[in-house]
C-alpha cells in the first residue's frame, strides 16, 4: 500500500468555487445550514452538506472529501431521502443534530437518548478525520455526545473503527449502498467476527457469506495475498473484553503520509481500497477483495481449491473427486468434492497444499509446530491441520473444508488434508511402512527431547534461584544510571548467564508507558507490540513486550536476553534489561528517537 502526496491548499481554493460555506466547522444553536451550503472541517479535507448521487433528484446529507470528484463517505438520511432542495440541517430544541424538510418535518435526527448530557447548548462539529461530533457547547470538543464514525456508512477512513461487541451486541458494520444512485442500505455488510481468531467477513443478506479475510496474525490477515505489515502505519486489530475474546475493533492509519486513501463497499459485495492521485485528478484503486473469481466464498465448493492462475480454476483436494461429475465438467463447482477412500486412522497420513488461505471455521491448539501433526494425527475426526508463526495450530475435526485458496507472493499457509494411507503414493508399500515408521521414530524423539529439557529447566531453575538470592541488589537501592530497577543481574539467573543488565519491574514498565497506550505504540513485529516509555529519572527507553500468542516459554526467552546482551555494541540498539514478571516477557533499548534503520535505506513509501 502506498500512498500519494495530496497537495491540499489547490483543492482548498477549488472548493470556494462549489459552495457557500455557511460556517467554517461547526453547527450551533439557533444556526442553520441550508440546501445547498456545507460547513468545512477545519484543515479543509471533508465537508458536510447536501448532495445528489450520479442519476438521481433525491437529496442527501453527507460527509465527502474536499475535492472536484465528489466522495460521499457518510450518509446520514441514506434511507430517507429530500425530494427537493428545500431542506436545512440544525440543533433541535432537544439538543440534537436534526434535518428538517421544507415544511419542517423531521427527516433524521441523531437520536441520542442521553437526556443528561444534551441540552440546547450543544453543536455538530466536523472535524478533520472526517467525523461528525455532536459536543457540548461548554465542554471539550474531545467529548463527544454522539458520532459519525459509530454509525459507519460504507466506507472506512483513516482511525474509523469497525468493532465487535459480544457482551453489549454491538456493531460498528459497513454497509454497501443499494446501487451507484441510491445510498439506502444495500445486501451487502462487512463486519469483525469474533471467531477464535478474529477475521474480516462481507455478507450477502446478512447470512450468506461473500468474501473473507482468512484469520488476523497480530500483524495481517493471512488470506490476503497483497497484504502487508508496516512500522507504524497499516491495519491494527485491538481486542478487548480483558482478554475474553467477546470484544474487540480495526482501524487503519496512514502513518505520516499527507495523502487520501479509504476503502468502500461496493453496491455489488466488492471491497475496494482507493488512493487519490494528483495526477490523475481521481482516486485510483489500489486492492480489490475480487482479485480473481477466487475471492468469492467457497467458489469451489467443499473440499475444493481455487486457483486464479489455473484452467479451469477449481480442483479437488488430492485424494478427493468431485461430487457431482456433470456439473463439475460443466463449470458449476458448488457441489464440491467428497473423498474417494475412507480414512483408517491410524495409518493415515498428509498431502500439503502449498500457500493457501486456510478453511474456515478452524478449532486453535496451543501446541509447537512439530506438535500440530501429531495432535491431528490422534485424533480421527481431525481431516487437516496448518500452522502459522502468530495464530497457532489450527485444525478442522467435524466441520467441512470451504474456501481454500491458493495465495501468490508466498502468502497464506501450508495446509496438510488428512488422507487413507492408499491415498498417499498410489499404495506404494515402502513409502507407507516409511511414513507410518517416521510418525513413530518422531513420537519417540520427541518425548525424549521434552523429557531431557524438562529435566534440565528444573536443575537451572534450583540453581538459578538459590544464585539469585545472593546476588540480588535491593530493591530501593540506586543504579549509576540513575533510576530505580527492582535488582540487578548479575552472573547468572534461571542457568543463563547475564552479565550486567537490569531486571525491570512491570508496574514501573507500566507507568513509563503509560500502561502500554496506543499512543505510545512504536510499532509491531514477531515478538510483539513495542512502546515508547520514559523512566522516573527521564531517560527514555524502548519496551517490546512478548505477545502473549508467542510459545516462546521462559527458558527460551532468558536464552534470547543473553544473546542480545552479548552483542552490545556503539553502532547496535542497547539492551538495558529485562522484565520477567508472572505471564509478562518484555525487552528494555534504548529509545532511538531517529527511528529505524530501514526508512532511511528505502524510504517510507511502501508499495504493496
Amino acid at each position: 500500500m502506498g500512498f500519494h502526496h495530496h497537495s491540499l491548499q489547490f483543492w482548498l481554493i477549488y472548493s470556494c468555487f462549489l459552495g457557500s460555506s455557511s460556517a467554517i466547522d461547526t453547527i450551533s444553536v439557533n444556526q442553520r445550514v441550508n440546501d445547498p451550503d456545507y460547513i468545512l472541517s477545519s484543515g479543509g479535507n471533508f465537508k458536510l452538506g447536501f448532495f445528489s448521487p450520479p442519476g438521481s433528484s433525491n437529496r442527501y446529507v453527507g460527509v465527502m472529501y474536499n475535492l472536484p470528484v465528489m466522495t460521499v463517505i457518510w450518509v446520514a438520511n441514506r434511507d430517507n431521502p429530500l425530494k427537493d432542495s428545500t431542506g436545512s440541517l440544525q440543533i433541535s430544541g432537544d439538543g440534537n443534530l436534526v434535518i428538517l424538510d421544507g415544511r419542517k418535518g423531521e427527516v433524521w435526527s441523531t437520536s441520542t437518548n442521553n437526556t443528561i448530557r444534551v441540552s440546547n447548548s450543544s453543536s455538530a462539529v466536523l472535524l478533520d478525520t472526517g467525523n461528525l461530533v455532536l459536543v457540548l457547547g461548554d465542554s471539550s470538543r474531545s467529548t463527544y455526545i454522539w458520532e459519525s464514525f459509530r454509525h459507519a456508512s460504507d466506507s472506512l477512513v483513516e482511525n474509523m473503527r469497525v468493532s465487535t461487541d459480544l457482551v453489549s451486541n454491538q456493531r460498528n458494520e459497513l454497509t454497501s449502498w443499494k446501487s451507484a444512485s441510491d445510498p439506502a442500505a444495500g445486501s451487502f455488510t462487512g463486519t469483525l467476527e469474533l471467531l477464535q481468531v478474529p477475521e474480516f467477513f462481507v455478507w450477502k443478506d446478512g447470512k450468506i457469506p461473500y468474501w473473507r479475510s482468512g484469520p488476523w496474525n497480530n500483524q495481517v490477515f493471512i488470506g490476503i495475498s497483497s497484504m502487508f505489515s508496516f512500522y507504524n502505519r497499516g491495519f491494527e486489530l485491538v481486542s478487548g473484553g480483558g482478554g475474553t475474546g467477546t470484544s474487540a475493533y480495526l482501524y487503519f492509519t496512514l502513518g505520516n503520509s499527507s495523502g487520501f486513501s479509504y476503502y468502500v463497499l461496493e453496491p455489488s459485495g466488492e471491497l475496494l481500497e482507493k488512493q487519490w492521485s494528483d495526477e490523475k485528478g481521481d482516486w485510483e484503486v489500489t486492492w480489490t477483495s475480487m482479485e480473481s473469481e477466487c475471492g468469492v466464498y467457497g467458489k469451489c465448493g467443499p473440499y475444493g481449491s481455487c486457483d486464479s492462475e489455473a484452467k479451469p480454476i477449481c480442483r479437488c483436494f488430492p485424494g478427493f473427486v468431485p461430487a457431482r461429475e456433470e456439473e463439475w465438467r460443466a463449470g458449476n463447482w458448488s457441489g464440491g468434492c467428497g473423498r474417494r477412500r475412507g480414512l483408517q486412522c491410524n495409518s493415515d497420513g498428509f498431502v500439503k497444499l502449498g500457500g493457501v488461505k486456510p478453511p474456515d471455521r478452524f478449532e486453535l491448539f496451543v501446541a509447537l509446530e512439530q506438535d500440530c501433526r501429531l495432535l491431528c494425527l490422534g485424533n480421527c475426526s481431525c481431516q487437516g491441520y496448518a500452522y502459522s508463526a502468530g495464530i497457532g495450530c489450527m485444525q478442522w475435526a467435524g466441520t467441512t473444508l470451504i474456501d481454500v485458496h491458493k495465495l501468490s507472493d508466498g502468502a497464506g499457509v501450508d495446509l496438510y488434508i488428512r488422507l487413507a494411507h492408499s491415498e498417499l503414493g498410489s499404495g506404494n508399500n515402502k513409502q507407507k511402512n516409511a511414513i507410518i515408521a517416521a510418525t513413530l521414530v518422531l513420537g519417540f524423539v520427541t518425548l525424549a527431547v521434552s523429557t531431557f529439557f524438562l529435566y534440565k529447566f528444573l536443575l537451572n531453575y534450583k540453581a538459578g534461584r538459590k544464585q539469585q538470592n545472593e546476588v540480588i541488589r535491593p530493591s530501593n537501592e540506586e543504579t549509576d544510571t540513575g533510576y530505580s530497577v527492582e535488582n540487578t543481574l548479575q552472573h547468572t539467573i534461571y542457568g543463563v548467564k547475564m552479565g550486567e543488565l537490569f531486571l525491570f519491574k512491570f508496574q514501573m514498565l507500566s507507568n513509563a508507558t503509560e500502561s502500554f497506550s496506543l499512543n505510545n505504540k512504536l510499532g509491531q513485529g514477531g515478538f510483539g507490540p513495542v512502546y515508547k516509555g520514559k523512566l522516573g529519572n527521564g531517560q527514555e527507553i524502548a519496551v517490546k513486550r512478548l505477545a502473549r500468542s508467542s510459545n516462546q516459554g521462559l527458558e527460551e526467552f532468558m536464552n534470547e536476553v543473553e544473546v542480545i546482551s552479548r552483542l552490545q555494541h556503539r553502532n547496535l540498539v542497547r539492551l538495558l534489561g529485562c522484565c520477567v514478571e508472572s505471564e509478562e516477557k518484555m525487552l528494555v533499548y534504548e529509545y532511538m528517537p531517529n527511528g529505524s534503520l530501514d526508512s532511511y535505506l528505502f524510504g517510507l513509501s511502501l508499495a504493496s
